[in-house]
């Protein structure tokens, strides 16, 4: 009887996979939140085009081809113009203001010529903006959202 067990003596024919198999599902796990934070991370920051309302108003045969809709934080639909504003309550109503603007002579007939300028609140729900955004692609036109900058007053305190 030895202090040392026969089997110890005898070399292995099989390999331990189990310690590689294991370090395997770390990797993996390790590479699968990796890859889901860099996601998240660049797709929660939205480049949003800036732009300038203009002042001047058009000449009623001049089409712009860019129309000014806002989204207020109630969801309800806004045509921005130069002389007046209006107010949507359905993305139908919007259509429709669309089509009327069409056949004035105020937009182009072609669709893609056209362009959306999306002035978003910033407290909207998404549920209102995405059916825009889908409807107004459904119609053929390109939507862009905008970024308007608030222009930030400095207050000079006197002493």
């Amino acid at each position: 009887m030895s202090l040392v067990p026969e089997e110890h003596f005898t070399p292995r024919l099989t390999f331990n996979f189990a310690p590689m198999v294991d370090f395997l599902f770390i990797v993996i796990a390790i590479f699968a939140v990796v890859a889901i934070t860099r996601k998240a991370l660049y797709d929660a920051h939205i480049n949003l085009a800036r732009h300038e309302m203009p002042t001047e108003s058009l000449s009623p045969g001049q089409a712009s081809n860019t129309i000014n809709l806002s989204i207020s934080a109630l969801g309800e639909y806004k045509w921005l113009d130069s002389k007046e504003s209006q107010t949507f309550d359905s993305i139908q109503t919007v259509k429709q203001e669309i089509l009327k603007q069409i056949a004035l002579g105020n937009l182009s007939s072609n669709h893609a010529q056209n362009q959306i300028l999306l002035h978003i609140d910033q407290n909207a729900q998404w549920n209102p903006i995405a059916k825009l955004v889908f409807a107004m692609h459904e119609e053929g036109f390109t939507v862009y959202p905008v970024y308007e900058k608030k222009e930030k007053k400095t207050f000079i305190i006197k002493n």
